[in-house]
């Protein structure tokens, strides 16, 4: 994983697998690397998602969202991965996500208070998202972002939409694009 060797977060090595309860696990984490952009504060806005496992990349993609704030793209950065990553993984599957965005990453944790009504309901959404899961999630500095940085900008000037599925998915929140 050189994203994770450079950032010197963790080292994993191989494929393991462990037991929990009768269920095969796979040590190896997805790692999913998230960003969210808006031009002007609402304006355009657009996510870049991209996952890897096992030093591969899987997914990588970028969307156009509508006209949001620069925080309301940096949460649907998250809930669209999950998304993406759920027709991909298992329950108990372990993910890492890493965003640029420290609010975004300490009101996950908990560590800062969520204030704005729109975000309390997009933090709701990706937590109920992730609850079936094993993650984590750490702020990265921007240039560990970089790609997902470029997706976000890929889908901002293309205008590229997500799919019909994951519009739908967003509606089930009360999320519309």
């Amino acid at each position: 994983m050189r994203h994770i060797k450079q950032l010197n977060l963790f080292n994993h090595s191989g494929h393991t697998t462990s037991e929990m309860g009768n269920k095969q696990v796979d040590s190896t984490p997805w790692v999913m690397f998230i960003d969210g952009a808006s031009r002007n504060n609402p304006g355009p806005s657009a996510v870049g998602i991209h996952i890897l496992k096992d030093d591969t990349p899987i997914l990588s993609k970028g969307f156009h969202t509508g006209i949001k704030t620069n925080n309301q793209a940096e949460y649907l950065s998250l809930i669209i991965g999950i998304m993406l990553l759920q027709e991909l993984i298992k329950p108990f599957d372990r993910i890492e996500i890493y965003a640029d965005s420290q609010l975004l990453v300490r009101q996950m944790e908990g560590m800062y208070k969520i204030k704005n009504e729109a975000l309390k309901q997009y933090a709701q959404c990706a937590q109920q998202l992730l609850k079936p899961y094993n993650y984590t999630i750490q702020h990265v500095l921007r240039d560990k972002n970089s790609i997902a940085d470029a997706l976000a900008n890929k889908g901002l000037d293309k205008k590229i939409l997500p799919t019909h599925s994951i519009i739908e998915q967003l509606k089930d929140y009360d999320i519309i694009l």
